[in-house]
């Protein structure tokens, strides 16, 4: 029993990548969306804009970092990810007004997932997720859900400037964000969530 106990992980733990990052392949959409995170996420969504996959990419808005607001409050000013991400999306090839944000200090997948249906009233009929290689297991369960009952169908894609983790192990990164990820999984699937406050209202802008 031990014995056959210890295949089992063994398995489990060697397909824990693989199962992570099943991405979907990219198909054409109303809107291209990026997750915050990795600047890698915004070059890929920018890479899919030129190749006409959508004309229109939004851009998640999250919670500042507690070292950031810490920096804001002594005067000393960070870059917005936001800001961050359209300028690499211009610089990349994406004209600013076809660029737009979404959410108001968005604290996880799941407020960015509810941020994106309520600024875009679940009126898209196709949206296409751009996250990294180890969150797209996640993300696919998080804005089905969201998004269910609207008719808007969820295609989640990983970037591939940021290495897989289907061989996890063998690099520090990838099974940090690998044990990361699956301890956060395990949290949503209990029905753990980290969200924004329901008093702030979600909005598309320019």
């Amino acid at each position: 029993m031990a014995v056959a106990a210890l295949i089992i992980l063994i398995v489990l733990m060697v397909n824990i990548g693989r199962w992570l990052s099943d991405a979907d392949s990219p198909e054409m959409a109303d809107a291209i969306v990026v997750l915050a995170g990795a600047p890698e996420r915004t070059m890929y969504a920018a890479d899919l804009y030129r190749k006409h996959y959508s004309r229109e990419v939004l851009i998640s808005r999250p919670a500042k970092e507690g070292e950031t607001s810490l920096l804001f409050r002594i005067g000393i000013k960070e870059e917005t990810e936001e800001h961050l991400d359209r300028r690499i999306l211009i610089r990349m090839g994406v004209p600013a007004s076809h660029i737009k944000d979404f959410g108001e200090g968005s604290l996880s997948t799941v407020d960015e997932a509810y941020a994106l249906k309520r600024a875009t009233h679940g009126m898209l009929h196709r949206v296409l997720i751009v996250t990294s290689p180890y969150h797209v297991l996640r993300a696919k369960l998080v804005f089905r859900r969201a998004f269910r009952g609207t008719g808007t169908r969820i295609v989640v894609v990983a970037t591939p400037y940021e290495k897989s983790v289907v061989h996890w192990w063998r690099s520090q990164q990838g099974a940090r964000n690998v044990v990361l990820e699956m301890a956060k999984l395990a949290f949503y699937m209990i029905g753990g969530r980290f969200t924004h406050s329901t008093n702030h209202r979600a909005s598309i802008g320019q």
